[in-house]
């Protein structure tokens, strides 16, 4: 469920289904800066599980843009994927750097800690991440997160194996699928999938 970073060029796949991850962080990067008056000389943190992976470039790199565009500078450091010790870096660069002025979690465990690790970190600051899970929709639907963008997993496996049967009985030919378009959930949507988190979310 992530594209190589060069799309079609980059692989032999046939089509992909998944998030437009560039996209949707783009789209997360300048909804914070509107929503929250993020601007030039800014300092933004977005801390990312693995920074090399496709996903974290991706995202982080639509971050990035929408970041750059108005001169806010970003900061990234290597979180890992163990949420404790993520929660833990998170708070430590926050604590160390009082000058951010919003936090970006890149994947699951940046965006399930990022709520904890600035409440350990004693500041207040805006934050905006990616995925579904529990903790991710409890920290939107109480104010602690401001936005998660959903990449809609569920679609993620039901529409490859559908393009497959349909390629298989009509020889119809697979077509790439946006499942993150339209796919920001802040406070005034997330309570729609709150009860789905685990089954079809």
């Amino acid at each position: 469920n992530n594209d190589d970073l060069e799309g079609a060029d980059g692989n032999c796949r046939q089509a992909y289904v998944g998030m437009d991850e560039f996209a949707s962080g783009y789209e997360l990067g300048v909804r914070m800066i509107e929503a929250f008056d993020l601007k030039e000389g800014d300092m933004v943190f977005n801390p990312r599980e693995i920074p090399e992976a496709s996903f974290a470039v991706a995202r982080g790199g639509g971050i990035e843009k929408a970041m750059s565009e108005k001169g806010i500078k970003v900061e990234t450091v290597r979180a890992g994927l163990d949420p404790a010790e993520a929660q833990n870096i998170i708070a430590q660069f926050l604590i160390a750097n009082p000058d951010v002025k919003a936090l970006f979690g890149t994947g699951s465990v940046t965006s399930t800690v990022g709520a904890g690790a600035i409440r350990d970190a004693g500041v207040d600051i805006p934050f905006g991440g990616f995925d579904l899970a529990v903790e991710i929709v409890n920290a939107v639907e109480s104010g602690a997160m401001f936005a998660t963008m959903d990449q809609q997993p569920y679609l993620q496996g039901y529409y490859p194996i559908a393009q497959i049967a349909l390629a298989a009985k009509y020889g119809l030919t697979p077509t790439d699928i946006d499942t993150g378009q339209g796919a920001f959930l802040d406070q005034s949507r997330i309570s729609a999938v709150k009860e789905l988190i685990g089954t079809y979310r």
